[in-house]
């Protein structure tokens, strides 16, 4: 095995062979290391730009949920100052009108006198 890499070694043809061989397997296994060093920075890019793209998406959520929330409750707070008004409006109209003065004569006279 010896005589075989020293005949190798010493044949120039094959010495040449043997440094394209090894010139290209190493620049392929470069380009491989290369290719996957790339492939992990974008994998981590991506990692991180999900990160926050869920992040704002949570906190937009969150808004929407809030918004939700308070549009519920202004809605309830409507309703209930709806039913209000109408119990008012019904309250106003079942009284009866008054065409007579509010006060009788002497009440009047005594007000007047007060100054």
């Amino acid at each position: 095995m010896f005589k075989a890499i020293l005949a190798a070694l010493t044949d120039p043809g094959a010495l040449v062979l043997a440094l394209v061989v090894g010139l290209a397997a190493g620049g392929y296994g470069y380009v491989q290391g290369a290719a996957a060093e790339a492939a992990l920075c974008q994998a981590a890019q991506l990692r991180k730009d999900l990160a926050a793209v869920t992040a704002e998406r949570d906190t937009l959520k969150g808004r929407l949920d809030t918004i939700n929330r308070l549009a519920e409750a202004d809605a309830a707070r409507a309703a209930a100052d709806a039913k209000a008004d109408k119990q008012n409006q019904e309250t106003v109209r079942a009284t009866p009108l008054r065409n007579g003065a509010c006060l009788d004569a002497a009440a009047a006279r005594r007000l007047r006198s007060v100054r």
